[in-house]
């Protein structure tokens, strides 16, 4: 515990933090708590007794626990009297700030909105809370710290329910963000011109150098080069992230920590050309402020965050001849942020990039020794791919977990764009650092355009191999949770040199991708329909590996039905077709054995599939019990004994 103080200090706020997610005993409980145990601690600590440090260290333990569950209290909406959860009633008026507007292609502009009152009737009641609003701005007239009155009533933000739909209630309930609207322009309206932070400038500077980067690229390049160069994703469309996505490379488009490894790259190189004029300990100072400048131009998403701090406690130990523990500065880059931001634990880019790095730290060195190469060049190459490899084995149960797929291919992905992820970034940072000469930063933009469209092609050429990409995988949290601990049971082994350990780990580890293979080759062979939920009629009929989506949708919102289409196949696999039924009264499908028989009526459509019958009612009609499964709309009010598609999409097995 010594060795690694940090470890489980940041293990105990972790603790801390989920007891208060999942059982919520308020922070007024924490409060008592963390007096009453302080208090404790501080007497045993005056007294000499022979138990005392057991007791100390558990009392010690008991304390970090409740200050995680007090932090975290803190950062709830329910601690907070002045939250919307609290005073917000549908009609009043928002009185507040512009934090952040981020630029999108069409008219309405994602923002948000830091309310400081709401006006009802002649009262002024005291409100801060964070809104997600989408503001019709055709005259760009819309700036970060405008102030605003907002007339609209906001919406809370729900999941819908649909298989494989992403979690954006708790995504942005984690971000301190419970509610949205939508906004025309007649519906707010700027007060005053008001006051920006500070870090906006880093903003600034986002948008500035963005705006060189658009003189110079287009199309896909462009879109890729924000991304990775200045964590700007707003440009990427569906297709390259699926591209991307598929053969293991998001990491490239989400600054990571990689890109900062990069970057120490590229400053120690530089600082290395003045080393007759700088000193050490100035080279590490400049390249921690380069560092840190770059985190905030970026973002400062959590795998930046957790790179940033890891570099600057790594860099300021070597500094000043302090020994350090690899796994220690980890959990104290964790802690840090967990300060800051306790809801950053649910993040996933913050729970990816600790579980890469603790990856990195256990399997590497031994996974490096495996095999003994000579020439130095191929050397290189197989620890850099050992390196992606060591980083999989920690956070491959949540990618399955989250996403229900695995790029099969993403060592040959890494190998090609180690290189390339380094020369785009270094040329990027070129090409902004000389802007100011026209004809110089020509030659740079097209080695730069040279090297994206290079990665493009790559990652394309992967993305459309046989078998590029996995899909199907649904695994527990049971299953995740075993697969980590697991992962830690064998670098235990490891690091004990404990065969008997070892081999047990293994074989446990063989049961659990055996679990996993069986519970994805009973997805796959489901036999289902799944009505979604959405604002036009959406179902899809599973049989074995063909899926056939029946939709009833204007064709401006046919790529709202695709994305419900494709996020429920990665959970299933298998090959989509889709059916438009605006025009059809029926529609008959033979496949082998299976017959789809789909008519509309007044009520709905009728759907018959084999001696299954469903009714999905879109008016009141006759809604009567009777033969057929009854699953009403959305907007109907469902009669006893009906499922009702308000409350979440809804499967049905058809085996």
């Amino acid at each position: 515990m010594k060795q690694i103080p940090f470890v489980w200090i940041t293990g105990a706020v972790c603790t801390g933090i989920l007891l208060s997610h999942f059982f919520d005993p308020g922070w007024n409980v924490a409060l008592i708590s963390l007096l009453l145990l302080g208090s404790a601690y501080i007497v045993l600590e005056k007294r000499s007794v022979v138990v005392r440090w057991p007791l100390k260290s558990t009392l010690l333990i008991l304390l970090i626990i409740v200050l995680g569950i007090f932090r975290f209290d803190l950062e709830k909406g329910s601690a907070n009297p002045y939250s919307l959860d609290k005073n917000y009633l549908s009609g009043d008026v928002l009185v507040g700030s512009l934090d952040e507007i981020q630029e999108s292609g069409g008219s309405y502009q994602k923002c948000f909105f830091k309310t400081e009152a709401l006006i009802r009737l002649r009262d002024t009641i005291t409100v801060r809370d964070r809104i997600l609003l989408f503001a019709k701005d055709s005259s760009h007239l819309l700036r970060s710290g405008n102030r605003c009155v907002l007339g609209v009533d906001l919406m809370k933000i729900a999941n819908k329910g649909n298989p494989g739909e992403f979690d954006s209630k708790s995504y942005w309930e984690h971000k301190g963000i419970r509610y949205l609207a939508f906004a025309s322009e007649d519906q707010y309206e700027v007060i005053s011109q008001g006051t920006r932070p500070w870090f906006h400038i880093f903003r600034d500077l986002q948008q500035y150098f963005g705006a060189i980067l658009d003189q110079h690229l287009s199309g896909d390049s462009r879109a890729v080069a924000k991304a990775l160069i200045l964590g700007d994703r707003s440009q990427l469309d569906s297709e390259i992230r699926s591209k991307f996505g598929n053969a293991g490379a998001m990491h490239v488009l989400a600054v990571s920590g990689l890109h900062v490894g990069i970057l120490v790259e590229i400053l120690t190189l530089f600082f290395g050309l003045f080393a007759n004029w700088i000193s050490k300990k100035q080279a590490v100072y400049a390249a921690l402020a380069c560092v840190w400048c770059y985190a905030f131009l970026t973002g400062f998403s959590p795998s930046v965050g957790r790179s940033a701090l890891m570099f600057s406690a790594l860099s300021l130990s070597a500094l000043y001849g302090k020994g350090y523990n690899n796994f220690n500065v980890l959990a104290f880059s964790a802690f840090v942020l967990l300060m800051i931001n306790p809801h950053m634990l649910f993040d996933l880019g913050f729970q990816l990039s600790f579980l890469a790095m603790l990856g990195i730290f256990m399997f590497y060195k031994p996974l490096s020794r495996v095999w003994k190469i000579p020439n130095r060049y191929l050397r290189k190459l197989y620890e850099g791919t050992m390196v992606g490899v060591a980083a999989q084995l920690m956070t491959f149960p949540l990618t399955l977990y989250y996403f229900h797929q695995f790029p099969n291919y993403f060592m040959l992905t890494n190998i090609g764009l180690m290189l390339l992820s380094f020369l785009t970034l270094f040329l990027g940072l070129l090409l902004v650092t000389f802007s100011w000469s026209a004809w110089l930063a020509k030659w740079i933009a097209l080695l730069l355009l040279g090297m994206l469209v290079s990665m493009i092609a790559l990652v394309s050429f992967i993305d459309e191999l046989p078998g590029s990409v996995a899909e199907a995988f649904v695994p527990g949290i049971p299953l995740v949770l075993a697969f980590l601990g697991l992962g830690v049971f064998l670098y235990l082994a490891i690091w004990r040199k404990n065969l008997s350990w070892l081999k047990t780990g293994l074989l446990v580890s063989a049961g659990c991708v055996l679990i996993l293979i069986f519970t994805r080759t009973r997805q796959m062979e489901r036999h289902e329909v799944c009505f979604f939920q959405s604002r036009d009629i959406a179902f899809v009929v599973r049989l074995g590996q063909q899926s056939f989506v029946f939709y009833n949708a204007p064709a401006r919102r046919l790529k709202s039905i695709r994305f419900l289409a494709e996020s429920y196949r990665k959970t299933t696999s298998g090959t989509m077709n889709y059916y438009n039924l605006k025009d059809l009264e029926q529609a008959h499908l033979k496949v082998e054995e299976w017959e789809i028989l789909i008519q509309r009526d007044k009520t709905g459509y009728q759907v018959e599939l084999g001696d299954k019958k469903f009714l999905l009612a879109t008016n009141y009609g006759s809604l009567k019990k009777g033969t057929s499964t009854i699953i009403c709309a959305p907007w109907l009010d469902p009669p006893k004994g009906a499922y009702h598609l308000k409350r979440g999409g809804l499967r049905f097995n058809l085996n």
